[in-house]
C-alpha cells in the first residue's frame, strides 16, 4: 500500500506490467526477480523446460490511497487498486554464444478499481469518478538481447489486447451539493503497442534488474464517461520497475 499527500489518483483501467523478459539460456534455468514498478509490487519468474522452450509467469499489485493537501479531517481520500497476472510460454535460441532471441505468447487477467476527485477544482466542486474493471489481457512478445556473466541487456515488443468490462459513474458538484450522475459501462476492447527495454547488472547469480517502457494505444476507444475526468486518458502510457533478480543454472 502506498500513502500520497497532495496527489491525483487517476482512474486508470490499465496499468500495464513489465513485460517478463528472461532472456534465456539453456535446459533447466530458472530466473526469477521482485521489484517496485509503476504497477506496484512485482514478482516474475520464468523455467526452460528444454533447450528451446521455456515458460514465465508473473503478479504484480499494488493499492494507493492520495490525501488531498489542505483538505478537512473528513474529506474521502482519493483510491485505487490494481492487479494483474499473466502466464506465458514461446521458443527462445541463441545467437552466437551471447545473443539471444525469443517469442513469447501468453494471457493473463486483472482489475482495477478507483474512487478519484479531480484535485484541480476546488474542495467542494470536485468531480468524482468511481470505476471498477475487470479484464482478460492477451498478447504476443519478441525480445532480443545480450546475456553476459555480470550485465545482461535486452528489447522487446508486446502486442497486448485487452478486454475489459465493468462499470463507473462520473459525478459533479456545486458548492459540495451533487449537481448530477452518469453511468456508464465499460465493456470493449483495446490493443496496445508496447515497447521495453531491460538492463540487469552485478554478480552472476544476483543482479540488479531496470526496465522501462511505453504502451500506446493502437485500436479500441477511450470510454466517454472517463473522458470527462481532467487527465485526458484511462490508460497509463508508461512503466517501469527496479528490483533484484536470482538466476540459477545457467551455463
Amino acid at each position: 500500500m502506498i500513502l500520497l499527500t497532495g496527489c491525483a489518483v487517476q482512474p486508470y483501467l490499465y496499468l500495464p506490467d513489465n513485460p517478463n523478459m528472461p532472456l534465456a539460456s539453456n535446459k533447466g534455468e530458472i530466473k526469477g526477480n521482485l521489484a517496485l514498478g509503476t504497477d506496484g509490487g512485482e514478482i516474475q519468474g520464468s523455467y526452460c523446460i528444454d533447450s528451446h522452450v521455456v515458460v514465465c509467469a508473473n503478479i504484480s499489485y499494488s493499492y494507493i490511497i492520495a490525501y488531498k493537501a489542505g483538505a478537512p479531517a473528513d474529506y474521502p481520500p482519493n483510491k485505487m487498486g490494481n492487479y494483474i497476472g499473466d502466464i506465458s510460454s514461446g521458443y527462445y535460441t541463441k545467437i552466437s554464444h551471447h545473443g539471444r532471441f525469443e517469442l513469447l505468447g501468453g494471457a493473463g487477467y486483472g482489475y482495477t478499481n478507483s474512487y478519484a476527485h479531480n484535485i484541480w477544482e476546488g474542495l467542494s466542486n470536485d468531480p468524482l469518478v468511481i470505476a471498477n474493471c475487470r479484464f482478460a489481457h492477451l498478447f504476443a512478445q519478441a525480445d532480443i538481447g545480450v546475456v553476459k556473466r555480470n550485465i545482461d541487456f535486452g528489447f522487446g515488443i508486446r502486442l497486448s489486447d485487452l478486454l475489459t468490462s465493468g462499470t463507473a459513474s462520473f459525478s459533479t458538484f456545486d458548492k459540495g451539493n451533487l449537481v448530477s450522475t452518469t453511468n456508464g459501462t465499460l465493456n470493449g476492447s483495446a490493443a496496445f503497442l508496447e515497447p521495453c527495454i531491460m538492463l540487469s547488472f552485478g554478480a552472476d547469480k544476483i543482479k540488479l534488474k531496470l526496465s522501462a517502457g511505453f504502451s500506446a494505444r493502437i485500436s479500441g476507444h477511450e470510454f466517454p464517461i472517463l473522458e470527462n475526468f481532467d487527465y485526458g486518458s484511462s490508460y497509463d502510457p508508461l512503466f517501469a520497475s527496479a528490483g533484484l533478480e536470482i538466476n540459477l543454472f545457467r551455463k
